[in-house]
């Protein structure tokens, strides 16, 4: 659990670091500070793009580093070997998680009354990529590196860590709280007065909580 307490003070790190980053990307762009708190300013894609990679690495390096010190290294810690069955175990697992997800999604935006099923997206910055270079770095993070990192961390370190401490059903849960809260869709904040989640941010943390609890 210690180890994953240290994702407390290298997140911050990570976090300020990505802020600096996207200050000086913003000052080359002559971007304002009011345009970056605007939800409707289109980010160039160098500030979408480095600060996630930035984070990936993070999510991918920090397990990378705890194996390397405590386990029995990536190779035998991550399961590296390829067996045939794990083409079907995969494609298997991913069947069951769109159709939880799908599951899921309906019913919570039958409950929350949702209209507008695109509210409950977080695709938005691959479609105002659209016609730029930097939408091939972005499919890659979302495509390659985002699966990667995030089984790596929340589903490897993290589900690992409680699980070991209070049981296998503790390590679902706990993957899952970590896991859910960061997949944030814009304008799943309402600001009219009083801050409370979109009905759209909703239904979005429900499919990802269906699909999460699948994979772990």
């Amino acid at each position: 659990m210690g180890d994953v307490l240290w994702l407390l003070p290298i997140t911050t790190v990570v976090f300020a670091i990505s802020l600096a980053i996207i200050g000086l990307l913003a000052s080359i762009e002559g971007i304002s500070l009011a345009d970056l708190s605007d939800s409707d300013t289109t980010l160039p894609g160098s500030m979408i793009v480095i600060p996630t990679l930035i984070q990936q690495l993070s999510w991918f390096g920090w397990p990378f580093v705890v194996s390397r010190r405590k386990g029995l290294g990536p190779a035998a810690d991550w399961g590296w070997s390829f067996k045939l069955a794990d083409l079907g175990i995969g494609l298997g697992t991913a069947m069951i998680a769109l159709f939880a997800a799908g599951l899921v999604g309906a019913a919570t935006s039958a409950l929350v009354g949702l209209e507008d099923d695109a509210a409950a997206e977080n695709t938005a910055l691959v479609s105002d990529l659209e016609g730029s270079p930097w939408l091939w770095g972005i499919l890659f993070l979302v495509v390659i590196g985002a699966p990667f990192a995030e089984e790596l961390l929340f589903r490897g370190l993290i589900l690992r860590a409680v699980a070991k401490r209070w049981g296998t059903v503790a390590g679902v849960i706990g993957s899952l709280l970590t896991f859910v809260p960061i997949h944030f869709a814009d304008g799943g904040i309402v600001t009219d007065g009083t801050p409370a989640l979109s009905d759209g941010q909703i239904v979005l943390w429900a499919t990802i909580a269906a699909l999460g609890l699948v994979l772990a």
